[in-house]
């Protein structure tokens, strides 16, 4: 073998230097480029016979020539020894058959049975991603039920036909769109349009399309979409504080985040070191009183914190361009089907309102630059 797969279902479970093991990370999936090479398959040896501790020959068994059927995705060298990948996908092998499968099927629950999975395609789930579980593929995730606590992360789109239960716990990033029935309590990056059908529950929303919900009762959480919205109803006669915000102000995606985490550690490394050398540096007699070894220090200091400063730079132009090709997407405008709740705060590029009393809809929501409000149409 060339590749690490376990037989019919089985689980290769790792143990850390500690001696433990995550029974979440099953290592069930195994990725595949086109032409890897998987197996060699060997002739039999030849058998020679023995004898036992009273010197009484032990008759050899002949050798068993090993086959393995060849399924989908799968290719034979010329002599038929080297089974290879003819296609990039997952390594199934079950019943003495080697295949190269490029969606990797969950049939059942993302569970303790099946583990984490870590795809370079599409997974397709035919029943639920239960609490504290990994779905995560470079192309599309499907998920026939529902998804807890957990998080799907894709490529490409996310489809949860049963809704996402998250238990404040769940996250849903794909970088396309995103179709469910429901959102309780998630979050949710969305690089393309995001399709809900009956409601959104105390959830954060970063969309880089349109929402759109026309049927769909949206309460508490914030809403944030570039391509603007197409709701049913907003809010909860109580006031229910609900955010509905058209604009590149406080728009995030799973990509912005990280640089953003990185520019604050290199951000919190600088100040560190400015800290340590500052008052040498600005006092000459300081640096004079120092010996060869010292000097040595401050020196190597200045210049890591120097270059943690142009690395800074070089992250915040990236967010910018970032920025600037989200800020082209903005269409501002809010319909909502229903009714607009008071509590509910709208903010659509630059302009913000409260409301502090119902508005019936069908109504359409822009911003009024001159006042800047939000201006309410039918």
């Amino acid at each position: 073998w060339n590749v690490d797969v376990a037989e019919d279902g089985g689980v290769k479970l790792k143990v850390d230097e500690r001696g433990n093991v995550d029974f979440r990370e099953m290592h069930a999936v195994v990725n595949v480029r086109e032409a890897d090479f998987l197996v060699t398959v060997h002739e039999p040896t030849v058998a020679e016979p023995g004898v036992d501790v009273f010197g009484h020959p032990i008759p050899a068994r002949q050798g068993q020539k090993t086959v393995i059927s060849r399924g989908h995705g799968v290719k034979a060298s010329e002599d038929g020894r080297q089974l290879f990948a003819e296609i990039e996908g997952h390594v199934g092998w079950k019943r003495r058959t080697l295949t190269v499968e490029p969606v990797y099927v969950v049939n059942g629950n993302v569970d303790f049975a099946v583990g984490n999975i870590n795809f370079n395609g599409s997974v397709h789930v035919t029943k639920d991603v239960a609490d504290g579980f990994v779905v995560q593929a470079r192309d599309s995730v499907e998920v026939a039920g529902t998804v807890g606590g957990s998080k799907v992360i894709a490529g490409q789109s996310v489809l949860v036909r049963g809704g996402v239960a998250a238990k404040e716990q769940g996250y849903i990033s794909a970088g396309d769109a995103v179709i469910t029935k429901f959102l309780n309590n998630a979050a949710v990056d969305c690089g393309g349009d995001l399709t809900v059908d009956t409601q959104i529950v105390n959830s954060t929303i970063n969309c880089a399309g349109c929402v759109r919900a026309p049927n769909a009762r949206i309460v508490g959480g914030a809403v944030v979409a570039l391509a603007g919205m197409e709701l049913g109803e907003v809010g909860t006669p109580g006031g229910t504080r609900t955010q509905l915000r058209v604009t590149i102000e406080g728009f995030q995606n799973a990509e912005i985040r990280e640089i953003d985490a990185q520019i604050a550690q290199l951000k919190e490394a600088a100040e560190k070191i400015r800290v340590r050398i500052a008052p040498l540096l600005e006092d000459p007699a300081k640096i004079k009183a120092l010996n060869q070894q010292q000097r040595e220090v401050v020196k190597t200091l200045a210049q890591k914190m120097n270059a943690g400063k142009k690395e800074i730079d070089a992250l915040v132009a990236q967010r910018a361009d970032l920025a600037r090709a989200f800020a082209a997407k903005l269409k501002p405008e809010i319909n909502v089907k229903r009714v607009l709740h008071p509590g509910v705060e709208i903010l659509i590029d630059e302009c913000r309102a409260i409301l502090n009393e119902p508005v019936i809809g069908p109504v359409r929501l822009k911003p009024n630059y001159t006042t800047m409000g939000i201006a309410i149409s039918s």
